[in-house]
């Protein structure tokens, strides 16, 4: 199952219309209970959650494809250049960043579209998507696909504790690294997870 979260400024059926056809309209739950905030900058947020086994059933039949062509100098190389992963990756997977896309070229441009992995009730683990072309963001949720197994093995060791989520991001080798204050210490640790 995938869940979409949302700002209280993101209209729901925005949201409902983006994802009605199939085979979204039987994998995608719209999160309805929408986060509003106080503030003069209020942030604008659209986030699309799945466990890390739904990543992996996903994209099962392309991420050791991609794995592999990310895990070399070659695929670093093309990973800098933000080569399309299509080729490698499920066709699912670029229908879901086209869809992303429209979604971010349709909105105002404060509105951030991020995936991630919901580690506990308590805290999630977030890749903020850039880029304006589904190629782009295609390449980064196989990237966050080919790590997601094993980022949510680490997070929930016990001796990781962080408050709040935890923010990821993307080197320019396609390294995965996650950052998050630690609940103990309150200070900001930091973890990458190296393409094999």
């Amino acid at each position: 199952m995938i869940t979409v979260e949302s700002t209280g400024d993101v209209p729901l059926e925005t949201l409902r219309e983006l994802f009605r056809e199939p085979p979204f309209d039987a994998l995608v739950a719209i999160d309805e209970r929408q986060h509003f905030f106080k503030s003069v900058d209020t942030p604008m947020w659209v986030r699309v959650l799945m466990s890390a086994e739904t990543w992996q059933v996903l994209l099962a039949a392309g991420v050791s494809g991609a794995a592999a062509g990310y895990g070399g100098a070659a695929g670093k190389a093309a990973w800098k250049r933000t080569a399309k992963a299509g080729e490698a990756g499920s066709k699912l997977l670029l229908k879901l960043a086209t869809k992303l896309t429209k979604l971010k070229a349709e909105s105002p441009s404060k509105l951030e579209i991020a995936a991630g992995v919901p580690i506990s009730s308590n805290y999630s683990a977030f890749l903020r998507l850039a880029g304006v072309s589904a190629d782009e963001i295609e390449a980064q949720l196989v990237a966050l696909a080919i790590h997601s197994e094993g980022l949510g093995r680490f997070l929930t060791r016990t001796d990781v504790k962080p408050v709040g989520w935890v923010s990821l991001s993307l080197d320019e080798d396609a390294q995965l690294v996650a950052s998050w204050m630690d609940g103990e210490t309150l200070s900001i640790r930091e973890q990458t997870f190296p393409l094999a």
